[in-house]
């Protein structure tokens, strides 16, 4: 098991399911059908609410949180605050997660407010006994009001990359498909390929066969054999940056230094070099 006091299981449910202030997030959003099984008190988000996207992707800024300040706002329409204990989950079987757990710990994180990931997914809330049939659909009205929130500490726009990506000290890791990396185009990507130098890590490599994460030795065992070391800046991208920013949260949570590179490969590939 994954060691790390955000990464938790079904007796973390157990342990806080009658405090009123335990909130629990299905993350599954728009992907969610009447025939699934939900945590039975869950409220469904879906990522795109919290992100601005663009129109036509790779010719704005696509994917990249708001400011800490809409956020919060965004967030206070679900009574979701940083006096909640807030517990996120997906569907991590078969390879289901696109990192949609993930990417909501860390637009909360923005906003100071603390989030648990549920290992397993659906799956250890079965294991918990409080589920039930999906019976509710969510409407997600993409923003065109706000601005992105582009300047903060984990983040890094291609201006920035375009004049570093190259230094030896810093990692770029891709962590799509094998079949993105190799130049497939899957998720209607402008362009196949990579960029230049970047290394291959398919972010369902964290996971064992049952949608666990892997224990921490393993995972960083993958990581040293990619010859990287908590010396280096690791920049993490995929096609919108939901992927990357799973894996963003779990390597911080290793201790090591790392960014994500929001406008991800979709902008990357028409203004610099590619790999195929």
């Amino acid at each position: 098991m994954f060691k790390n006091k955000f990464i938790v299981r079904k007796d973390f449910i157990l342990k806080n399911r009658n405090n009123e202030n335990f909130i629990v997030i299905d993350a599954r959003g728009l992907k969610l059908t009447e025939n699934d099984f939900v945590y039975d008190k869950s409220i469904i988000l879906d990522y795109k609410e919290f992100s601005f996207l663009s129109i036509d992707v790779g010719d704005y800024y696509d994917n990249v949180p708001y400011s800490k300040e809409v956020l919060i706002k965004k967030f206070l329409k679900y009574n979701i605050d940083n006096n909640k204990i807030v517990l996120v989950y997906t569907n991590t079987k078969n390879y289901n997660s696109m990192g949609e757990d993930g990417r909501i710990k860390y637009l909360l994180n923005l906003c100071d407010i603390d989030c648990y990931i549920l290992d397993g997914g659906i799956d250890e809330v079965i294991k918990s006994g409080f589920y039930k049939k999906n019976d509710k659909t969510i409407d997600v009205s993409i923003d065109f009001i706000n601005k992105p929130f582009l300047e903060y500490e984990s983040s890094i726009l291609t201006k920035e990359l375009l004049s570093c990506y190259k230094d030896k000290n810093i990692k770029i890791v891709d962590v799509r498909y094998k079949e993105e990396y190799d130049g497939t185009m899957v998720f209607d990507d402008y362009v196949g390929g990579h960029i230049k130098g970047a290394i291959n890590f398919p972010h369902i490599k964290i996971y064992d066969n049952d949608g666990y994460l892997l224990d921490n030795k393993k995972i960083e065992k993958m990581i040293i054999e990619m010859k990287i070391s908590k010396r280096n800046t690791i920049i993490l991208y995929c096609s919108t940056a939901l992927r990357a920013t799973l894996i963003f949260e779990i390597f911080k949570m290793l201790g090591y230094n790392v960014r994500i590179y929001h406008e991800s490969f979709a902008l990357w590939s028409k203004v610099a070099d590619i790999e195929i």
